[in-house]
């Protein structure tokens, strides 16, 4: 039987506009949620004509990430 992998610190950008580290232990999928909040939180206070996320999206969104980050 192998080795268990360690946890590690991991970098997370989103479309390259905002990034974040995660902690490499049990608190990262928290921490990846509020940032995936607060990024789209930023981005839906952007001039009109971009890009508008709604709030089902979004929770779709923390979502996926919450997962990818548990896994």
């Amino acid at each position: 039987m192998g080795s268990i992998p360690r946890q590690r610190e991991t970098t997370f950008c989103a479309a390259a506009v905002a990034c974040v580290s995660l902690p490499g232990n049990p608190l990262a999928p928290a921490a990846a949620r509020r940032f995936m909040r607060d990024a789209l939180a930023d981005w839906a206070q952007r001039p009109p004509g971009d890009v508008v996320v709604g709030d089902r999206l979004a929770d779709d969104a923390v979502l996926v990430l919450s997962e990818l980050v548990t896994n």
